[in-house]
């Protein structure tokens, strides 16, 4: 396989799961802790590391991979997130300058009233340059569909659409269609989680 079909396809897997997820029903996850803005506790962080083991296992038993399945997930999900880990490595290289910019920026507008040319020029430059490539995103998406769509059968696709982490204490999805989005959200995070490719190894 040419490596930028391979780079595109571990690009957008997690896209390509969201979009086989949303062909079908899913439920919301448990959402508590902290509020926006408030750091978690401790115990907090405990118990969404919990529920994420949790979460985990759970879809790992209910799609009932075989070891050619497991083999090729752990590429694609490994790949995913080493992609992940590029972009948030490239995210705090440039940190630094944007909070020169940012610096400036507030300096002026505590000074002046509002920023300069110049500064909303460099802030507009960097934002461009750091912009991420969505173009190449959404052309690897197809690709990053049929890839998962080849590796699991119709009957493990349609466990991935309804799956619902701990589903035996939770309301079922129609009590709550407004969270379904949640849902499919939460399986994406449980596929694409440490947790889960720990399981393929």
């Amino acid at each position: 396989m040419p490596r930028r079909t391979h780079t595109l396809i571990s690009l957008v897997l997690i896209c390509a799961v969201s979009s086989v997820l949303l062909t079908g029903p899913a439920s919301a996850r448990g959402r508590g802790g902290a509020g926006p803005g408030v750091e978690p506790s401790a115990s907090e962080r405990a118990v969404h590391a919990v529920r994420k083991e949790i979460a985990a296992i759970e879809l790992f038993n209910a799609l009932d991979l075989d070891a050619p399945q497991q083999a090729a997930l752990a590429t694609l999900i490994g790949d995913a997130l080493a992609e992940r880990e590029g972009h948030h490595a490239a995210r705090e290289a440039a940190a630094p300058e944007l909070e020169r910019i940012l610096q400036g920026y507030l300096a002026e507008l505590k000074k002046a009233g509002a920023p300069s040319d110049d500064t909303v020029a460099a802030l507009k430059a960097f934002h461009e340059t750091n912009r991420p490539d969505r173009s190449e995103r959404k052309d690897g998406r197809e690709a990053g569909r049929e890839a998962l769509e080849a590796i699991l059968s119709e009957a493990q696709l349609q466990t991935l659409r309804s799956f619902q982490p701990m589903a035996a204490v939770r309301p079922s999805p129609p009590e709550h269609p407004e969270r379904r989005q949640h849902g499919r959200d939460a399986v994406r995070g449980v596929l694409k989680s440490p947790e889960f490719l720990a399981l393929l190894d």
